[in-house]
């Protein structure tokens, strides 16, 4: 009798064992299927203009060479008067709002009107780069910002008449941006220097 009541127990508890490894095992699926389903389905890949010598690409990790070509087409876009300063500034610093920093974004504005007020803006201006890009222009530091020199030309005129031509260099903190409306994944921060005119009528 002992012998059948201790053959019961054993099973019993072999019955309890794989119960509560079942148990284990439902809870780890569970796990891994929640993970599975909230694992980050899209990426963003930044590919380097120039790729004559490879490169190694990183999920949402721009490379140097992309962080300075976001950043000068950012500043182009709002700096640019095609049509007249008081026509474009303000419009293009709304435009390209998602991809500057609310400080930044609060100094542009503040721009806008200092530039009204003092009668800057009745002029039309084109911008273009002045030197050709090098990894000089950028330096990294670290957690996804950037120190980016821009050194671009700028022609101003007044009713077709030229009115400036100089170099200026723009010393701007760009960083890593995760908002949707930012389809660059970089957004410009604000200036780590003053800007400073380095050159007139286009030459360094």
């Amino acid at each position: 009798m002992s012998r059948i009541r201790n053959a019961l127990t054993a099973r019993e508890r072999l019955n309890w064992y794989l119960a509560i490894g079942l148990v284990f095992l439902g809870l780890l699926l569970t796990h891994a299927h929640y993970r599975l389903a909230n694992v980050q389905q899209d990426f963003r890949m930044h590919v380097p203009p120039d790729l004559s010598e490879g490169a190694v690409l990183r999920p949402n990790m721009p490379e140097q060479a992309n962080v300075y070509m976001y950043t000068l087409y950012i500043w182009k876009q709002i700096n640019e008067w095609l049509e007249s300063g008081l026509a474009d500034y303000d419009s293009n610093v709304d435009e390209m709002k998602c991809y500057v920093s609310a400080d930044m974004y609060k100094w542009l504005k503040d721009d806008v009107k200092k530039r009204r007020t003092n009668g800057e803006l009745s002029r039309t201006r084109s911008i273009s780069p002045a030197t050709f890009y090098t990894k000089e222009h950028v330096k990294p530091l670290g957690n996804g910002t950037w120190y980016v020199w821009l050194d671009l030309a700028l022609v101003e005129r007044v009713v077709g008449e030229e009115v400036k031509n100089v170099v200026m260099r723009y010393p701007l903190y760009a960083y890593r941006d995760s908002r949707s409306c930012n389809e660059f994944g970089v957004a410009i921060g604000g200036f780590f220097n003053d800007p400073a005119r380095i050159g007139v009528g286009g030459e360094l």
